[in-house]
């Protein structure tokens, strides 16, 4: 049985290949601030992507949307600044986007949400 850790790696692994065949180019995973972390930064076009990655069994009772909300957001988004100072970054357009990822057995259904603000 895997451990909740493994569980987000996995989520997050097929999170980062949903987006490769949509044609996003990875930057990198897991990025560490004080304020938070950010899942996965990758770039759409000329656009740098921070993305939030959520994974759950679906169940009939929970919208696994309501597990992204406004605190998460803030965090994202000063954890977002941070690694834009730190590397000074230079993009035409910065976003947050949200993927939500619920596993029915062996299939997963993925959910894209652009622009999650």
């Amino acid at each position: 049985m895997q451990g909740k850790k493994e569980k987000g790696k996995n989520f997050e692994e097929l999170a980062k290949n949903y987006l490769i065949k949509k044609g996003f180019v990875f930057i990198e995973s897991n990025y560490k601030s004080k304020c938070g972390e950010i899942d996965l930064i990758m770039k759409d076009k000329n656009t740098l992507v921070f993305i939030e990655v959520k994974g759950r069994k679906k169940t009939g009772f929970f919208d696994i949307r309501k597990s992204v909300g406004r605190k998460k957001i803030k965090r994202i988004l000063k954890t977002a600044e941070i690694y834009i100072a730190e590397r000074n970054l230079d993009f035409d357009e910065v976003r947050v986007d949200t993927l939500f990822l619920e596993q029915t057995g062996h299939n997963t259904e993925i959910s894209h949400f652009i622009n999650w603000i």
